[in-house]
């Protein structure tokens, strides 16, 4: 996957990004081949160049990313809506931060469950280790919770809250809170509109091509 896209920052201005993904899926794409909602990839890597600056810089590289979740509840006893999360990243400490990159270790577990046959809810608590970059403290215990809504075969929207609680830094407390809207276009191409906040705050509007 490719994706091109313009953004604005409230803090660093305009962004032109570049996302690279070899394989795999997020939570937003399309459903044919992988679990609805799920999220599995590898090796993805975020570009922003600055429009005032014309420097590019790295905005994150996962290395691995995964949530697993389970779509369908079949009422036996085994099938408790168990979800987790593992992301091993390299990634700016905040959104508003262009020279601050930390590598971070992040595991979450939780439950999921479809609400009718168009929403997904999960919620999770995670413990995450990083390094102290812009003082964000070396670890962080989080909170998170996330809405899936399938409007249609093309349309898909996402909504994500999450909290953290930084230890060792002067970053006492972090909130990050973003909404993805995707239209497919074709099975190989969409458009995506998002709306992010972590200090400061982001919109975008990227496409992308899939092969």
């Amino acid at each position: 996957m490719v994706r091109y896209g313009i953004a604005h920052n409230s803090k660093l201005g305009s962004v032109q990004t570049l996302s690279i993904r070899p394989a795999y899926y997020d939570s937003l794409d399309a459903e044919e081949g992988h679990i609805a909602n799920a999220q599995l990839s590898m090796m993805e890597m975020d570009f922003g160049l600055l429009h005032n600056s014309q420097s590019l810089y790295l905005r994150s590289l996962d290395l691995i990313n995964i949530e697993s979740i389970s779509n369908q509840r079949t009422g036996l006893p085994a099938d408790n809506g168990r979800a987790w999360k593992i992301k091993v990243s390299i990634e700016q400490a905040f959104l508003d931060c262009k020279n601050c990159l930390t590598p971070k270790l992040q595991g979450d577990i939780g439950m999921g469950a479809p609400i009718g046959k168009r929403l997904f809810i999960s919620t999770y608590a995670g413990l995450a280790l990083q390094d102290n970059k812009d003082s964000a403290g070396a670890i962080f215990p989080k909170a998170s919770a996330a809405a899936n809504l399938t409007l249609s075969t093309k349309i898909k929207l996402r909504a994500a809250v999450e909290h953290r609680r930084h230890i060792g830094g002067d970053e006492k407390f972090q909130t990050l809170a973003s909404l993805k809207l995707r239209y497919r276009f074709k099975p190989n191409l969409d458009v995506r509109l998002s709306y992010t906040k972590d200090r400061s705050e982001e919109l975008s509007l990227a496409t992308s091509f899939y092969w």
